[in-house]
């Protein structure tokens, strides 16, 4: 690198400067650059803390349904400790605020307020003004260069040279320096300029944090079902338990305890059966009030169902699916998905058809194997057309289909 170009010395004079006799008696030798930059840190997070906890406080009264910023935590089982927590679109949210901290701070001044305490700045590394675009770069890297709360982007600072830059102002082009009154005096850029960075993280912050909150509210919803579930035949409940049932899978837990057919199953039976112990049935199996009681998890299959299973009882998994709009308990949410995704696939039945087809299929004893073929069109064409509102599923003899099956009690 030639001499004259200005980043030459830039953060690398820094024990030279601190020796001069200019420089303020509360720097000693022994603050490094990286000490002084992680105390500036300490000093900017002490500074956001309160207020990121308030702004996520006010997500939550807002938001109380689906923010899921400050998220209600209920005791584990066998434990009597509760709280509150900041759920993961709470943190989306702090973490947008914090970039934006960060970065109007150092494209308007080159300092926070941290950095401002402890005497620092951020220049580029040829020695000019750090521009917008850098300044955004180092702020973004924050999320890798603060991994364990610094120690990644100290370790690279610490290895990459006396100017002791992060994977950040690598990225930006910028270094971290010593302040002093002979630096140029900062030109603030443009207000357009200083909002629209902070606008955009925050925009994609509120949709990252929604979806976030869908899926989350999603999964709280699947295992409350299946706790739900287990509570109503706990407690006898027999008719609610059912209701939490899809129709196709009441069809299936008659004919499982009645020796009936599905064809000739009725699920105004459900309530008479649903409290039986059956350990052929994942929904009547004993182990059911265990598996409820036992720290849940949720896993959702390349097609969208969620799946509800506990490591505590691993041959148990109940399926979670969507009828009329609400969620229900089906252990064939799987084959369904499945089903109706190949069944859609050419383009000729309909997902609704499709899904219809494979709830009378399953109504009448027959269950669809493996994908469908094209083969298999012109059944399920037929198939669709006689496959009318839920409460007709099963009325009909089945006609039968190169795709179909007969099923077992599942």
């Amino acid at each position: 690198m030639s001499t004259a170009e200005p980043s030459f010395s830039w953060g690398a004079d820094v024990e030279a400067r601190k020796a001069s006799p200019s420089r303020p008696r509360r720097r000693s030798r022994s603050h490094s650059l990286l000490y002084l930059r992680a105390e500036a840190i300490l000093i900017d997070a002490f500074l956001l803390f309160l207020p990121a906890l308030a702004v996520a406080y006010l997500a939550t009264l807002l938001f109380p349904d689906s923010g899921h910023f400050f998220v209600h935590r209920e005791p584990a089982p066998g434990s009597q400790e509760a709280g509150a927590v900041l759920g993961g679109p709470g943190v989306v949210l702090v973490t947008a605020l914090a970039f934006s901290y960060f970065y109007v701070c150092e494209a308007a001044f080159g300092q926070t307020f941290g950095k401002r305490r402890r005497g620092l700045r951020v220049r580029a590394a040829d020695g000019g003004q750090a521009g917008c675009n850098g300044v955004s770069a180092r702020t973004v890297l924050r999320l890798i260069d603060g991994i364990l709360f610094y120690a990644l982007g100290a370790f690279v600072a610490r290895v990459t040279g006396r100017r002791r830059r992060r994977l950040g102002d690598w990225a930006g082009r910028t270094v971290v320096v010593l302040d002093d009154a002979a630096m140029p005096v900062h030109r603030r850029p443009a207000l357009w300029q200083l909002a629209a960075y902070p606008v955009v993280w925050l925009v994609l912050a509120g949709l990252g944090a929604s979806a976030l909150a869908h899926e989350l509210s999603e999964r709280e919803s699947a295992i409350s079902l299946v706790r739900a579930y287990a509570a109503a035949r706990e407690h006898g409940e027999a008719a609610r338990a059912c209701s939490l049932l899809t129709r196709g899978q009441q069809l299936e837990l008659v004919a499982i305890q009645t020796g009936d057919t599905y064809g000739r199953a009725s699920a105004s039976e459900c309530p008479r059966v649903i409290l039986a112990n059956d350990p052929r049935s994942h929904l009547l199996n004993p182990g059911l009030p265990a598996l409820a009681g036992s720290s849940l998890g949720v896993a959702r299959s390349p097609l969208g169902v969620l799946a509800v299973y506990s490591r505590e009882e691993p041959g148990l998994t109940l399926v979670e699916t969507r009828e009329h709009g609400q969620l229900k308990l089906d252990i064939r949410g799987l084959e369904r998905a499945e089903f109706v995704h190949s069944c859609a696939s050419f383009g000729t039945v309909s997902s609704n058809a499709c899904g219809c087809t494979f709830d009378l299929a399953r109504a009448e004893g027959q269950l669809p194997e493996g994908a469908v073929s094209e083969e298999d069109l012109a059944d399920l064409r037929a198939d669709a057309h006689r496959c009318g509102a839920p409460a007709d599923l099963g009325a009909s003899p089945p006609a039968g289909g190169s795709g179909l099956r007969e099923s077992t009690p599942g």
